[in-house]
């Protein structure tokens, strides 16, 4: 491939990581990219760091805007970007040097929209869980929308894929909204004709400590961005039961898990929504066959899906036991 790659990068306060990050992009060995920065109203030294890099090479584009989230900078990277394909790198990520080439030879090789890696998820105490598969796949939009909420395949995050630019045309990242990932990935993989995934991990995703995914919410904040994420999922859900039903109870198997999370959450602040909890027996209760015979969730989800079914009390007791 021959093409122009635009890598965006919304980097907003992170100043210990951008520079790693930064420099992994510029270290690719496919060196056809277009790099742009979009600081996001940063109140440390991440612009400044951003613009020293762009004055020592020219493949990088600041842009300097107010805050407005994640959203509004990948947003305005996209209305800037010139490549034939776009990739995502959160600022305090990194990659390693073969992704881009790897991704976009995936993509000329099997004539393919979307292409995706596995990533690895990097904890500040060194430990590292790694998402993968076994071999290299295949799949049509359906397929892939099926396995949206698997992170061991193709996944929801934006930033470990590489997509043909066209395919965010009239769609855009929801500004204001937390778990914006959700709400966005499915709309794009659905424009696509076949999506590769590979199983090496090239894409690694730091946890910090104070990331929403990583640490104990204040009720506020639980408030604020949990809820988001159903919201997400259950609109990806109502999508998928009108454009691909045989799809449907798959995918509301990873909504399940998502939407259990969440009462997790509620379990040990000692909150209770009642249409989240009863609304998630009814997903299970329809889906229950399908959760028996899944290849996607663990047994020991299987088991907590089921005791939250029919021994709300007990699972409770078990959440506060493992989690409070």
């Amino acid at each position: 491939m021959d093409s122009l790659i635009s890598v965006i990068v919304p980097v907003y306060n992170v100043e210990k990581y951008v520079e790693k990050c930064v420099r992994s992009i510029i270290n690719q060995t496919y060196t056809k990219l277009e790099i742009i920065l979009v600081d996001d109203g940063s109140t440390d030294a991440s612009g400044n760091i951003c613009d020293n890099i762009a004055k020592c090479e020219k493949r990088v584009k600041v842009i300097h805007k107010e805050n407005g989230g994640l959203s509004d900078a990948r947003n305005k990277g996209l209305e800037v970007a010139k490549g034939d394909f776009v990739s995502f790198i959160d600022s305090d990520d990194y990659i390693s040097k073969e992704m881009i080439e790897t991704l976009a030879y995936n993509i000329e090789q099997y004539n393919a929209d979307i292409s995706v890696c596995a990533y690895d998820m990097i904890y500040e105490n060194k430990n590292i869980i790694i998402a993968n598969k076994n071999m290299l796949q295949e799949y049509t939009a359906e397929q892939a929308i099926e396995v949206l909420f698997d992170k061991n395949d193709i996944g929801v995050i934006a930033c470990n894929k590489l997509y043909k630019i066209e395919l965010f045309n009239n769609v855009k990242f929801p500004v204001g909204k937390h778990f914006e990932d959700i709400n966005t990935i499915y709309k794009v993989i659905s424009k696509a004709n076949k999506i590769v995934y590979d199983p090496i991990a090239l894409y690694h995703y730091v946890q910090r400590n104070g990331s929403i995914n990583s640490v104990n919410f204040q009720k506020k904040a639980f408030n604020n961005h949990l809820y988001d994420m159903v919201d997400a999922v259950n609109e990806v859900c109502e999508y998928v039961k009108e454009k691909y039903p045989n799809a449907f109870k798959n995918i509301c198997i990873g909504a399940i898990d998502y939407r259990l999370r969440v009462i997790n959450q509620e379990i040990i602040y000692g909150i209770k929504t009642q249409k989240l909890w009863s609304d998630t027996k009814d997903m299970i209760r329809e889906c229950q066959l399908k959760i028996l015979g899944s290849h996607s969730i663990s047994y020991v989800k299987k088991i907590q899906m089921y005791l939250y079914l029919y021994a709300e009390r007990i699972y409770c007791l078990f959440i506060r036991k493992i989690k409070g």
